[in-house]
C-alpha cells in the first residue's frame, strides 16, 4: 500500500540510462512485475479535483483501503464535507449514520474510478476500494470488524 503523499513522488527511472526518452515510472515497473499498488488515503478533494483519476492513470494505483480514522481526519481538516454534512443534517441524519454514508460515498466513487483495472483483471488485481469498520463490542465481549468493499458501478457491500 502507499499513501498518496508517496504515490504523488514516485519518481521515474530511465531503464539502461541513456534511452531516448522511453522512461517508465517506478509504479509502473512494479505493476508489470505482479505488485498491486493500493492508495491508503481517500478524501473528497482527491475524488473531486481528479487527482486520484491520476494516480490510476499515471501511476498505475490498482485499489484503495481506507478506515475511520482517515475519513475522520479528512472531515475535520477540510471543508469539502460541509455541505453534504449540512444536507445530511437536514434530513435527521447525524452520528455514526451520518459519517458512515459520506465514507461509503466516497468509497463508491473510488470504486467507479477502478472500473477499468476491476474489467481488465475480473478483479483479482485489485479495482477495488475498501473501507474497514473499526471494532465494536458485541453482546459477547468480543469485537469484530465489519468491512466493506465496494466495487465498481453498484457493485456489493460484503
Amino acid at each position: 500500500m502507499i499513501g498518496s503523499r508517496a504515490a504523488a513522488r514516485a519518481v521515474e527511472t530511465n531503464e539502461g540510462g541513456g534511452d531516448g526518452g522511453n522512461s517508465m515510472k517506478a509504479t509502473r515497473i512494479l505493476y508489470d512485475l505482479g505488485q498491486s499498488l493500493w492508495l491508503d488515503n481517500i478524501t473528497r478533494n482527491l475524488l473531486k479535483t481528479g487527482v486520484l483519476r491520476r494516480y490510476i492513470d499515471e501511476l498505475s494505483v490498482t485499489g484503495l483501503t481506507s478506515n475511520p480514522t482517515i475519513f475522520d481526519h479528512a472531515i475535520k481538516n477540510s471543508s469539502d464535507y460541509d455541505s453534504a454534512i449540512k444536507s445530511k443534517l437536514a434530513q435527521g441524519k447525524s452520528g455514526e449514520k451520518l459519517f458512515f454514508e459520506l465514507a461509503l460515498e466516497d468509497i463508491r466513487e473510488a470504486a467507479d474510478l477502478f472500473r477499468p483495472v476491476h474489467d481488465r483483471t475480473c478483479g483479482a488485481f485489485g479495482g477495488k476500494a475498501d473501507l474497514s469498520r473499526p471494532p465494536e463490542p458485541i453482546r459477547s465481549g468480543a469485537a469484530r470488524v465489519l468491512t466493506a468493499v465496494m466495487e465498481p458501478a453498484g457493485g456489493s457491500v460484503t
